[in-house]
């Protein structure tokens, strides 16, 4: 089994499907790890609303950095669509019905998430280097002001030992809060991770921060 290099700062972007197991040693892995091919289409517990990822790109994509598309459907009509490319992990329907939170894995290292208001599909919040026309240099300034917070708390945990981030969704409280985790991995930092623990309000179509905790945790995580 071939797999590209864990050691990056940088996502990179030719994605083997194949090596799904072996790179996602911080990635979540409710849906791609537990089937040996990752879903093509996330539905609501309604089965109103889905999420998918084509196969082809929109007019005018960057062949690089936009290879594939992910659409929201209301029934069988799509109503939104993005540039993307990799694959689907896991889509987290909030309470209310009104939004939902995918988790898009887009590359080795890197911010996969996407919030998507319904019906409409409109992004609320996409990846950091999802958006259009975003500097060449966005995913690298995103990870340093990320690594800052963490070196904050932990100071021997600096921007010069740092190795990968995955920033995924974990879930919606009862209450309609979104719950947003970031694992980030050092290489002064043997058997364990770096977590930063997010939560965030919806007003105006905007996510709002609530709260943030940033600790250790052990990895890989001890079995139950």
């Amino acid at each position: 089994m071939t797999f590209c290099n864990p050691i990056i700062v940088r996502p990179v972007r030719s994605l083997c499907i194949l090596t799904a197991i072996g790179l996602a040693a911080l990635a979540p892995a409710e849906n791609s790890i537990a089937q040996e091919k990752p879903p093509e289409e996330l539905y609501s517990p309604d089965q109103r609303y889905s999420v998918r990822i084509l196969h082809s790109a929109l007019p005018d994509s960057d062949p690089y950095d936009g290879f594939f598309t992910i659409a929201v459907s209301s029934g069988k009509q799509y109503v939104a669509k993005y540039r993307t490319e990799g694959y689907l992990i896991d889509a987290f329907w909030s309470p209310d019905g009104r939004y939902v939170a995918v988790d898009n894995r887009r590359a080795n290292s890197g911010d996969y998430l996407w919030v998507f208001r319904l019906p409409d599909g409109r992004s609320i919040k996409m990846p950091v280097d999802a958006q259009p026309q975003h500097a060449d240099d966005v995913y690298e300034k995103y990870a340093e002001e990320v690594v800052h917070r963490v070196t904050a708390v932990y100071p021997e945990l600096t921007y010069d030992q740092f190795r990968k981030l995955f920033v995924f969704a974990h879930g919606w409280t009862k209450t309609g809060e979104l719950q947003v985790k970031t694992n980030l991995a050092f290489r002064n930092l043997e058997n364990a991770i770096a977590v930063v623990w997010e939560t965030y309000k919806i007003e105006n179509d905007k996510l709002v921060l609530v709260d943030r905790k940033i600790e250790k945790s052990p990895w890989p995580p001890p079995k139950a």
